[in-house]
C-alpha cells in the first residue's frame, strides 16, 4: 500500500459514494454530509462533472489510488466503506476507513486489518450513529496497527475528527 501518487487504471464507474453524502464537503453552495448527498449527483452521475469544483477533481479514494493493493471488491459502493490515505505530518501514511452508512462491514474490516499488518500502516476506522432519523456529527473512532504505531496515533489524535473531509490534507 502506498500514498504516493501513481497513475490509476481504475475509474469510478457507477460508484458515486463520495458524492452521496458519506464525506463532508462543500460543493458550490451545498453542504454535503451524511444523509445529505450532493444535489448534483444523480442516477447518471454528476450533473456538473465538466465544471465540478477542485475538491471533487482532486479526491481519490484508496481504491482508485492504489489498484495493486486494494482489491476490486473494495470499491466503496460494493464494500460499503471509503478508504483514504492521509498524512498529517506523520512519518507514515494512515489508512482512514469511513463507513457508507453506520458501520464498516466485517469483511472490509478484516481486509483492512490484514493490510495494516502486512504493509505496516496504521488504520483508523470510524462508526456513525443515527439519532432522530439523521446522523450524529460525532463518530466513534477505532485505531488499529502493527506494533510501534503508538507515536503515529498520538500525532493524529488532535486532528482525527478532520479525517472525513475530502479536501487535501
Amino acid at each position: 500500500m502506498t500514498s504516493e501518487a501513481k497513475p490509476s487504471v481504475r475509474k469510478c464507474g457507477p460508484c458515486t459514494v463520495c458524492c452521496n453524502g458519506w464525506l463532508r464537503i462543500k460543493v458550490r453552495r451545498a453542504t454535503i454530509s451524511p444523509g445529505k448527498p450532493c444535489p448534483h449527483s444523480g442516477c447518471k452521475g454528476c450533473d456538473i462533472y465538466e465544471f465540478r469544483p477542485e475538491v471533487c477533481v482532486k479526491f481519490k479514494c484508496a481504491w482508485l489510488k492504489d489498484p495493486r493493493s486494494i482489491p476490486i471488491w473494495m470499491r466503496p459502493d460494493k464494500a460499503k466503506v471509503i478508504v483514504r490515505y492521509i498524512t498529517w505530518g506523520t512519518e507514515v501514511p494512515v489508512l482512514a476507513a469511513i463507513p457508507v452508512g453506520t458501520k464498516i462491514p466485517k469483511k472490509a474490516i478484516k481486509f483492512l486489518q490484514s493490510a495494516s499488518t502486512q504493509y505496516g500502516i496504521p488504520l483508523v476506522m470510524f462508526e456513525r450513529f443515527k439519532e432522530n432519523g439523521g446522523y450524529k456529527p460525532i463518530m466513534s473512532v477505532t485505531a488499529y496497527g502493527p506494533p510501534g504505531m503508538e507515536k503515529v496515533f498520538e500525532q493524529i489524535r488532535e486532528q482525527i475528527k478532520q479525517i472525513e473531509y475530502m479536501g487535501p490534507m
